[in-house]
């Protein structure tokens, strides 16, 4: 052992190979053992790894301590992977996170469960998810041994797919398309397959809302990672399918029936008295009333038609779809005031109504931005309304109201007893005063009339300085960076919130019609997906599976990836001869000495000689999705070069 001295506080210790294996000897005979396992696979020690599960470290062992989870962090059913270092807790699900798959593989080995949920219910996918490995992932699924489960559920009732859709995953999400689909025709690089939609669609199958869907977590996600979700060619044709179908009809009538309710609205309210609302003057009573009856049965049919919405999806359901579009809440609201008006009328409470009018009138012309997001012109404007109301001005706001209850307070004491000043007379009249002089509105005369007109000058520069010059020009500093986020993404957020138009009205159809719908833009399945990242609930297990056609084309034709597998499969091949070959020369014997960069594809061989090539060559199959049924001759003793050879030689010939 020797010690290094980098500092007077920091000491290295380097730890020879004899002193490492002392080193192990003694972390076993500690109560540690499950925390050198995982340090071990943290390091890729395959050779530690092996030593500790035969000292008896458990295969399923926790991690302890506070590795996983931070310090403090609450356990709950939805966790923010993006906050902790999360790795999984079971030895299996470090190996995931740091894609060693001989580390993995000999954890399966002896006995690890891929599927075994840790304390959030998360299996070796999820972590793959989390950790955004797809080549391990990949490799966790389609394992020879083993494969892990595809619908397993966390305790936030999240499958791998549903988890990556909500953490943004899109190159992990594409690659899980592709792994569930099935082909019906392949030409050239031009692909036709079908993806399953239990997973995929908003439509469950009983024709609910299916709040885990992909579709409902992508146009939920706040990312830039979640708009490229919507890229790809499956999502993009679902929703121009779901579009075509009913969404675009539905969109237009609704469009007029709004058009119509606003012009009825605003008869009314132009033709309204000042006094004498029951009473008929002439023609323009009769007109108001006629338009009045009207806008309140516009206002029921459109209570109704949501009455029908929270039956049909649930009332928890029906608030979270929302939050997709706040000015058809706002307008939802705006009926509600106006059917509280009718009673209010016949009480003579007038002006009472007259109140509630002044809110919902200007509600129901909000409406009009529901529509508006579904062009690409004005949807990213919505989009920065929305998001400055939300973020800029809800920081200034804060900020503000601060500045203004400091500075209040001071003009008050120094207008307090000066005649012909309205900030003078009460505290809320000094308030709209310092409004007025964030806007550049003050007389500066005024000051001269205070009792300490100098000390009144002194307090306005600061509240100048403070205010109209540096928190106004924060805000619009921070405005227009909100407009250059949205503006560098505008034909991405454009369609998220096209997608979210989409999702809201179907809230409006029967489930029945939802089912119908979907059998318009789907096709039955016959045969099983390769891959299956959904299932159906036990009392759903009748219902037939739909999925979604889609043709497209791909960068490399299947020829140029068989290709590119066969030649790797030769370099392998190569490989393995020349080790025997200097294992035979050498006089050596055991397992062959595999470069890292090939083993890393087909991991470790087998702990039997006799089987160590065949294990190699099936495991190359498997990953590069080649057909050994035909030709099969593996070698049978590791000195028969010409087995390897004919083996070889069946390759090239396939």
């Amino acid at each position: 052992m020797s010690t290094t001295k980098v500092s007077p506080d920091i000491q290295i210790t380097e730890v020879s190979s004899d002193e490492e294996s002392e080193k192990i000897d003694s972390v076993n005979l500690m109560d540690t053992k499950s925390s050198s396992l995982h340090s071990a696979i943290i390091y890729g020690d395959l050779e530690e790894v092996t030593e500790l599960i035969n000292n008896g470290s458990s295969i399923n062992e926790k991690v302890k301590g506070n590795f996983s989870i931070q310090s403090g962090t609450k356990k709950s059913k939805e966790i923010n992977y993006a906050e902790m270092d999360y790795y999984g807790e079971y030895p299996l699900a470090f190996a995931t996170s740091y894609a060693n798959e001989e580390i993995y593989d000999f954890l399966i080995n002896h006995g690890a469960d891929p599927d075994l949920p840790d304390s959030y219910g998360n299996t070796v996918l999820h972590v793959a998810v989390v950790a955004d490995k797809i080549e391990m992932f990949k490799f966790c699924v389609r394992h020879p041994k083993k494969p892990a489960n595809t619908v397993a559920k966390n305790n936030a009732n999240f499958t791998p797919l549903s988890l990556a859709c909500k953490l943004g995953r899109h190159s992990l999400f594409k690659a899980m398309l592709e792994m569930g689909s099935l082909e019906f025709w392949r030409y050239s690089n031009t692909t036709c397959s079908a993806y399953p939609l239990l997973a995929l669609d908003s439509i469950g199958p009983s024709g609910n809302t299916n709040m885990y869907s992909a579709l409902i977590l992508i146009i939920n996600g706040e990312t830039d990672d979640h708009l490229e979700l919507l890229e790809g060619g499956v999502m993009r044709q679902l929703l121009d399918e779901k579009w075509e179908r009913y969404a675009k009809k539905w969109f237009f009538q609704r469009l007029i029936m709004a058009f119509v309710h606003l012009i009825l609205i605003s008869v009314a309210v132009y033709t309204r008295p000042a006094e004498g609302l029951l009473l008929v003057h002439g023609v323009k009573d009769i007109v108001r009333f006629v338009s009045e009856i009207l806008v309140c049965i516009g206002c029921v049919l459109i209570l109704i038609i949501d009455i029908g919405e929270v039956a049909s999806q649930g009332f928890w359901a029906f608030l979270k779809n929302s939050r997709h579009s706040p000015a058809q809440t706002i307008f939802l609201f705006s009926c509600l005031l106006i059917m509280l008006c009718i009673p209010l009328r016949f009480t003579g409470y007038e002006t009472a109504e007259s109140v509630l009018l002044i809110v919902a009138v200007p509600g129901s012309w909000f409406y009009l931005l529901f529509f508006a997001k579904g062009y690409p012109l004005t949807g990213p404007m919505i989009v920065m309304t929305y998001q400055m109301l939300a973020t800029d001005m809800m920081k200034f706001g804060s900020m503000y109201g601060i500045f203004v209850l400091l500075f209040s307070q001071v003009f008050y004491f120094l207008f307090q007893g000066t005649e012909g000043i309205p900030a003078a007379d009460n505290i809320w009249e000094t308030s709209m005063t310092l409004f007025q002089m964030t806007l550049g509105e003050f007389k500066y005369d005024d000051f001269e009339k205070t009792k300490y007109p100098a000390l009144t000058k002194t307090v306005f520069v600061f509240f100048m300085v403070l205010v109209p010059i540096l928190l106004l020009n924060m805000l619009i500093a921070m405005m227009g960076n909100t407009y250059q986020q949205v503006v560098s993404k505008s034909a991405k957020e454009w369609r998220r919130q096209w997608a979210k138009i989409v999702v809201v009205l179907e809230k409006g159809f029967t489930k029945k019609n939802l089912l119908k719908f979907q059998m318009e833009y789907s096709v039955k399945l016959s045969g099983e997906p390769r891959v299956v990242f959904g299932s159906l609930p036990k009392k759903d297990s009748a219902v037939e599976q739909r999925g979604l056609v889609v043709i497209k084309q791909q960068n490399r034709t299947v020829a140029r990836k068989k290709k590119a597998a066969i030649s790797f499969w030769r370099r392998a091949n190569k490989l393995i001869v020349d080790q025997i070959r200097h294992q035979k020369k050498n006089g050596l014997t055991g397992q062959l000495n595999v470069k890292p960069s090939i083993s890393r594809r087909v991991s470790m061989l087998s702990d039997d000689d006799n089987k160590g090539f065949s294990t190699m060559l099936e495991r190359l199959a498997w990953e590069k999705d080649i057909d050994l049924t035909k030709g099969k001759a593996f070698m049978t003793n590791p000195d028969d070069i010409e087995g390897i050879t004919h083996t070889a030689k069946l390759t090239d010939d396939k």
